[in-house]
């Protein structure tokens, strides 16, 4: 098998994209909350923070986000 190589930049992408996904699905926790609460402008915020903060940092701010807008 032949070795699999990133560049720094793909690295960092993917890292970003990773994260982005389990900002995401942590960000769906207080939508849902919102939404049932008739709350969609602070569901949707909280949603939004979590997957741009997920890309950003990571868990260090999905987790804090999704525990604050719940």
């Amino acid at each position: 098998m032949d070795e699999v190589s990133l560049t720094s930049r793909e690295a960092i992408l993917y890292s970003a994209l990773i994260n982005m996904a389990v900002g995401f699905v942590l960000g769906l926790i207080p939508f849902f909350f919102g939404y049932f609460n008739k709350e969609m402008k602070l569901g949707t915020i909280a949603i939004l923070i979590s997957t741009l903060g997920g890309a950003a940092l990571g868990i260090f701010i999905s987790i804090p986000a999704a525990v604050i807008f719940t």
